[in-house]
């Protein structure tokens, strides 16, 4: 049976240097290895962001779509390509959005990080407007300092929405 592969050599006229080859077969193995240590209760998001790590964003989707739970991206035009493409897997956002895009990611049915009580709450009035419940992924910042709600506000921040949510 011969082995897919996403390779560059068709179109590097560069004898030498650097290349990729990608075997899905392999990076079907992997998911199979996962899903058999973390047991068949717990979900796998497969991350395909950044163009799959560089070995093609549609073709290992395609290849995953069916296999694993989620697809992680990091910004609408992933997701664009993706649907466009006919990917139907729920698909979440790790980026921030600009406010002008939440209504197009509402339309694609993303879930959405939020790293801010303000993001929650621009998103949760985009959700009443276009009459969704909207699945958000709370990013916490547990030290690194690059992104998310820090750590030690989380919990204040989580308590005060279930409160006001009453």
């Amino acid at each position: 049976m011969p082995v897919e592969t996403l390779g560059l050599e068709s179109k590097v006229s560069v004898p030498h240097g650097p290349w990729i080859e990608v075997r899905l077969d392999r990076i079907l193995k992997n998911l199979e290895r996962i899903r058999k240590v973390a047991g068949p209760s717990v979900g796998v998001m497969a991350m395909v962001k950044a163009n799959a790590y560089g070995h093609g964003l549609v073709p290992v989707s395609k290849a995953l779509e069916g296999k694993a739970d989620y697809f992680g991206i990091t910004s609408l035009r992933e997701a664009s390509i993706l649907r466009e493409q006919g990917i139907t897997l729920p698909l979440l956002i790790f980026g921030r959005l600009h406010p002008d895009e939440i209504s197009a990611a509402l339309s694609m049915k993303l879930t959405l990080t939020v790293s801010s009580f303000g993001e929650a709450e621009a998103i949760s009035e985009a959700g009443t407007r276009f009459g969704q419940t909207v699945p958000v992924h709370i990013k916490v910042d547990t030290g690194m300092g690059r992104y998310g709600v820090p750590h030690a506000e989380a919990l204040i921040d989580a308590l005060v929405a279930a409160a006001t949510s009453w």
